[in-house]
């Protein structure tokens, strides 16, 4: 992928209004020596789980108030409700995914697997920085820590959240870098594995954040934001047309 796209791409946004050049990013947070707590996690993890085929510009708006049903992520007081009360509380707000039911189900056993990492590593933020992105996210979808409803790419968009370098390959993504789009992969939708070797490479050549990478691309082509390389591509509005393979 030429990485001049990626620049049309994010001069486009600010124009637009839908990228804020001054607005500091999680990982920029962490970088600058930002902690992170245990109901920073939590924050984290169930925003990655209402992410799951949802369109999160629906999502959005309704964040504060999503945040007050959680109890502002005091954990004994979710802890002592059952999983309805949350997906009821979700679905009234417009919210809920095709796993709502089965994510807040299993809500307060995956607040126990963060408690247990928390008591051998002494906080979450230890976790999530003791080993590459890859090996936690391999921990937590399908390893020691499995986290019930969470696969690789939640599990990318958990520890994004929490400001770990990183790139979630969602179908906006997959697409983007597909045969049909930019190119990078020769199928119709690039893999995960394509697209997360991609943004890194991007990342080494021009010194941006994965996550700033990930955005920047997410934003362009998802609905209720950029909207422009979604799928229905607005071509005529696009400003990377002779980078892409799009007919």
């Amino acid at each position: 992928m030429d990485i001049n796209a990626i620049y049309l791409m994010k001069q486009e946004l600010e124009k637009r209004g839908v990228i804020n050049p001054n607005d500091v990013s999680v990982v920029s947070m962490r970088e600058k020596g930002k902690k992170f707590s245990f109901e920073d996690h939590l924050k984290a993890l169930i925003y990655a789980l209402l992410t799951n085929q949802r369109k999160w510009s629906d999502v959005v708006p309704k964040l504060p108030q999503i945040d007050e049903l959680f109890f502002n992520y005091d954990i004994s007081k979710i802890l002592a409700l059952d999983g309805d009360y949350f997906e009821r509380g979700i679905r009234q707000l417009h919210c809920g995914n095709i796993s709502i039911k089965k994510q807040m189900k299993n809500l307060n056993k995956n607040i126990c697997i963060l408690i247990s990492i928390e008591d051998e590593y002494g906080s979450l933020d230890n976790y999530v920085t003791s080993k590459d992105s890859d090996s936690i996210v391999k921990d937590i979808a399908a390893g020691k820590y499995k986290l019930y409803g969470v696969g690789p790419a939640l599990a990318r968009e958990y520890l994004r959240n929490v400001g770990i370098d990183d790139a979630k390959p969602d179908l906006h993504l997959k697409r983007f870098m597909g045969c049909e789009r930019i190119g990078v992969s020769k199928n119709r939708e690039a893999s995960d594995a394509e697209v997360l070797k991609e943004i890194r490479q991007i990342s080494e050549i021009t010194g941006l954040t994965k996550f700033d990478i990930d955005y920047m691309i997410w934003c362009y082509c998802a609905e209720g934001f950029g909207e422009i390389c979604g799928a229905t591509p607005k071509c005529r509005e696009c400003v990377i047309r002779k980078y892409c393979r799009h007919i």
